[in-house]
This record gives structure tokens, C-alpha cells and sequence, in this order.
């Protein structure tokens, strides 16, 4: 499980990711407009804020944290 972070200075295009098994499984970009990827439905597009990267990281922690802690291989508990 990683954080994919990307950040394209040309065009301001921002995509935090939290992967696992080469799949999203939660993030948030700005393709168009700001919209996340919610856990549990990571292919749908729900509108929201622009986010601080410290805040986009501290929730991937906490999806870690509570949904795949005690998992070697990055499947949900």
C-alpha cells in the first residue's frame, strides 16, 4: 500500500491517491474540478474542497490506520 502523489506544474493538475495492489482504493484530484475517489467506491467522482496535501496524507494515514492495519498484502479488514 502507497500514496501516489502527482502534481503536474504545467497545467496545476494535483492527484493524491492512497494504491493498493496497483488500484486506487481511495484519493481526490482535480481533473476538471476537485473531486474524491471515497473508500469503498473509489471509481465514483464525488464533488468536493481543494485539499492541503498534509490533510490529503493525514486521511490516507487514517484509512490505513483503521481499515487495513494488522494486513500484510493490502486487503481491507
Amino acid at each position: 500500500m502507497w500514496a501516489d502523489i502527482y502534481y503536474n506544474a504545467l497545467n496545476g493538475r494535483t492527484d493524491d491517491a492512497l494504491m493498493a495492489e496497483n488500484h486506487r482504493v481511495f484519493g481526490m484530484d482535480n481533473l476538471r474540478e476537485w473531486h474524491c475517489h471515497p473508500l469503498g467506491d473509489a471509481t465514483s467522482h464525488v464533488p468536493c474542497e481543494a485539499p492541503e496535501i498534509d490533510d490529503a496524507l493525514r486521511d490516507m494515514a487514517r484509512i490505513i490506520e483503521i481499515h487495513y492495519s494488522g494486513t500484510s498484502d493490502g486487503e481491507e479488514t
